[in-house]
């Protein structure tokens, strides 16, 4: 009996150690408030709080994963001895481009884009508000449009 057990803790050791190479480890579901839309003024904002970096351009809003895709860790992110910003995961030493490519390994896949959704599509929330929905992978083209802001009421002068 010993010896099964001693047999099933090195295969768990080994996977662990490992890791599993064929498929990226995936952030537990959840659903994330990253709050007003309207705070997300520069082109990279990195949510560490989150987990997230929230990329914004003319297209819109796209939210990417700042968990390394081979054990889960939290990526940490500073230059590169070249300057470049890297997410760097201090226990798998995986390191990945600031748009999410994979710089070395044991990593083998990128860090995902997620799909999001403006509150009053999640659960009634507030207009302004966006929900972030972990695991939903979508493509790093993928875009939250923002809103077209409101012209302002015309005004009628009487002549």
């Amino acid at each position: 009996m010993g010896a099964v057990i001693r047999s099933v803790l090195i295969v768990v050791v080994s996977m662990l150690a490992l890791g599993c190479t064929d498929r990226p480890m995936k952030r537990p579901i959840s659903v994330l408030d990253v709050g007003d839309y309207r705070q997300y003024t520069e082109p990279f904002t990195y949510r560490q709080d989150q987990q997230l970096v929230v990329w914004k351009d003319e297209r819109g809003l796209a939210f990417m994963s700042t968990e390394c895709t081979y054990d889960l860790a939290l990526l940490d992110l500073a230059p590169s001895p070249t300057g470049a910003l890297e997410f760097t995961s201090k226990f798998s030493t995986s390191r990945y481009s600031q748009e999410g490519k994979v710089l070395s390994g044991p990593a083998k896949f990128p860090l995902p884009f997620y799909r999001a959704r403006y509150g009053e599509a999640v659960l009634g929330g507030p207009k302004t508000s966006i929900y972030v929905e972990v695991p939903e992978e979508v493509s790093e083209s993928w875009r939250l449009q923002l809103p077209v802001p409101a012209l302002p009421a015309a005004t009628m002068t009487q002549q």
